[in-house]
Order: structure tokens, then sequence, then C-alpha cells
């Protein structure tokens, strides 16, 4: 992936890592209504969503992702 396209999908899908961990490992299941979790989650599936529209839009044809390491 290259330019402002592969860049916004790495920033997104960090932000979507982090949303899904922030709702599963922080200890909040007993404080907080469920109403909050749902809403959390309708975010990071949108977010997750643009970061895969993203991706897909920022990638180089012919690119292989082995060669991308090297």
């Amino acid at each position: 992936m290259r330019g402002p396209a592969g860049v916004t999908a790495l920033v997104m899908g960090e932000l979507a890592a982090g949303g899904v961990a922030f709702l599963f490992l922080t200890p909040l299941w007993n404080e907080v209504k469920r109403g909050f979790f749902k809403l959390t989650g309708v975010v990071v599936l949108f977010v997750a969503t643009g970061a895969w529209a993203s991706a897909g839009a920022g990638l180089v044809e012919g690119l292989v992702a082995v060669a991308a390491l090297g």
C-alpha cells in the first residue's frame, strides 16, 4: 500500500484494533450500561470497514506482500 490511502488504512486499522482491545480488555463489564458497548462496537465496526475500503484503494497492482518486506 502506498500513498494517502495506505496511510489512512494503517491509522484506521490501528484505531479499530485499539477499540476492540478497549472493549474487551478493560474491566467495564459491570460498570457501564449495555448501550455503551453497542455504541462503541458500532463505531469500531465503521472504522474497521473504512480501513478495509481504504486498504483496497491503496493497493498497488502487481505488488506482492513478501516483496514489500524485503
